[in-house]
C-alpha cells in the first residue's frame, strides 16, 4: 500500500495464536502473524526498508519509492499430503 507506513497499520487475523514485531531505530518495520511454517502466515513489512537493504548489498541499485510503502503478504498452505497434489482440479 503506497503512502502508508507499517507502524500506521493495525494488523489482526482471526484465530492467530502468535505474533511478532520487528523494529529498527524506533520504527516498526515488520509484523508477523501466525507461525512461519503454519497453514496461515501473514507478514506486513516496509518495502522501502527492504529495497534500501538490497541497495547496500548489491551494485545494481533498485529505485526507492518517494513515499512509504507497506507490503502485505498472506501465505495459505493447505494441510494436504504431497501425494494428493496431482489430484487437484
Amino acid at each position: 500500500m503506497t503512502g502508508i507506513a507499517v507502524e500506521d497499520i493495525l494488523a489482526h487475523y482471526p484465530s492467530m495464536q502468535r505474533s511478532r514485531v520487528f523494529c529498527k531505530g524506533g520504527r516498526t518495520q515488520t509484523y508477523e502473524l501466525g507461525a512461519y511454517d503454519g497453514e496461515r502466515h501473514v507478514v506486513v513489512y516496509d518495502k522501502r526498508a527492504e529495497l534500501a537493504k538490497w541497495n547496500k548489498k548489491h551494485s545494481i541499485k533498485k529505485p526507492l519509492p518517494a513515499s512509504p510503502v507497506a507490503r502485505i503478504e498472506i501465505v495459505l498452505r493447505p494441510s494436504m499430503p504431497f501425494a494428493s497434489l496431482p489430484e487437484l482440479p
